[in-house]
């Protein structure tokens, strides 16, 4: 790898598995001193197959910037294991994923296979059909690497992450938002 990074590898995103999302949207902002957050409450993810298997993961998230990095806090609503639950057990918190939206999602995909790395879950956001596919790279990394493919790519948070840099810390800290 030389100097220069390969195209579509910028990390957007760190993403942390929290165990209650309005307690955890208030501390990061308070300590951290980030926001607003962009609260997802219902996320209808569709087609999702973990470890091999159908599966189906109830979730809701939180979305806030610091600088250009997108900060996601994730909250599991279902029982079954997931790709939350083989990171971080039920009842705690911890870092989860870095994410990267890739130039050519498949190819991307097909790269950290051949690499060696299983995909470890797959899926659509059934509202926008945005695809992702999160690669089990805790063997380097001690985390998940989420690849999402969207034809907007990371660009479609430019008007959250504007608000997010011209925020008061004052005004309207949880904004209800939907993919």
């Amino acid at each position: 790898m030389t100097k220069k990074q390969r195209q579509g590898q910028t990390i957007t995103q760190n993403a942390h598995v929290v165990v209650d999302i309005h307690e955890a949207m208030e501390r990061w902002m308070k300590v951290m001193g980030i926001g607003p957050f962009f609260f997802m409450e219902k996320i209808e993810l569709v087609d999702i197959i973990y470890r091999s298997e159908p599966s189906h993961l109830e979730v809701v998230a939180a979305l806030a910037f610091a600088g250009d990095l997108q900060i996601e806090l994730i909250e599991q609503k279902s029982t079954e294991q997931s790709i939350y639950r083989d990171v971080v057990p039920e009842g705690k918190e911890g870092f989860h994923h870095i994410n990267i939206y890739p130039d050519d999602f498949e190819s991307e995909i097909e790269r950290y296979t051949n690499l060696g790395y299983p995909i470890a879950m797959t899926g659509k956001v059934a509202g926008s059909g945005m695809r992702f596919c999160f690669i089990d790279t805790r063997s380097v990394y001690n985390c998940m690497l989420e690849l999402v493919d969207n034809v907007a790519g990371s660009e479609m948070w430019a008007a959250h992450r504007q608000i997010s840099n011209e925020w008061d810390g004052v005004t309207d800290p949880v904004r209800p938002i939907s993919l």
